[in-house]
């Protein structure tokens, strides 16, 4: 049995850090920029932040789908049975990060709103 979907799934959930990691920067790196042009990169950000969140989830429902259709094959090697049981856990991960970066747009949403009312 190919279980290979486990490396799709792996390298979208990579993505997906990647890609968080890469909109944090940019909100770090905003503060070097006038008052306008730090809203629009914080904007940006917010919008890779989204882009990681579709993009972990979408991949955490496919994954799942596959995950139910090889767990009812006939064909899988003990190792396969054994990867397969151990690998069900991995959507909570995709899942608590989701939630970890909507935790963060709320607050950079939030704090931009704020600052907008007080200039």
């Amino acid at each position: 049995m190919n279980i290979t979907f486990l490396n799709f799934y792996m390298s979208s959930l990579r993505n997906m850090f990647l890609l968080s990691s890469i909109a944090i920067g940019l909100v770090g790196f905003s503060d070097r920029f006038s008052y306008k042009k730090r809203q629009l990169v914080k904007i940006f950000a917010i919008g890779v932040l989204l882009m990681a969140i579709l993009m972990g989830n979408t991949s955490t429902n496919i994954f799942k789908e596959i995950h139910l259709k090889n767990m009812n094959s006939d064909e899988l090697t003990p190792s396969d049975k054994i990867i397969l049981e151990q690998s069900r856990i991995f959507p909570l991960f995709a899942y608590t990060y989701s939630g970890v970066l909507a935790v963060l747009i709320v607050t950079l949403v939030l704090k931009m709103l704020k600052n907008l009312h007080i200039k």
